[in-house]
C-alpha cells in the first residue's frame, strides 16, 4: 500500500489523500483538512510507515462534488 499526500490547487485548507495498491491501482481518494492530513502522517510515520516521497510542489486538483 502507498499512501500519498498532495496540495489541492486553489485550497489552503486541504489535502488530498490518496492511496494506492504498489503505486498503481488506487484504491481510494479523500479529502482531508491539512490539520487532519498532518496528523495522519504523525501516525503512520508512527506505525512504521516509510517517507518515500515529497508532494509538497505537486498540487491536484480535486472538485468538491467528487466527494
Amino acid at each position: 500500500m502507498v499512501v500519498s499526500f498532495y496540495p489541492v490547487v486553489d485550497s489552503t485548507r486541504f489535502t488530498l489523500q490518496v492511496l494506492t495498491w504498489k503505486g498503481i491501482d488506487t484504491i481510494s481518494t479523500k479529502l482531508r483538512t491539512n490539520h487532519d492530513a498532518q496528523h495522519e502522517i504523525q501516525d503512520r510515520l508512527f506505525h512504521d510507515y516509510l517517507i518515500t516521497g515529497d508532494n509538497a510542489n505537486v498540487a491536484q486538483t480535486y472538485h468538491i462534488a467528487s466527494c
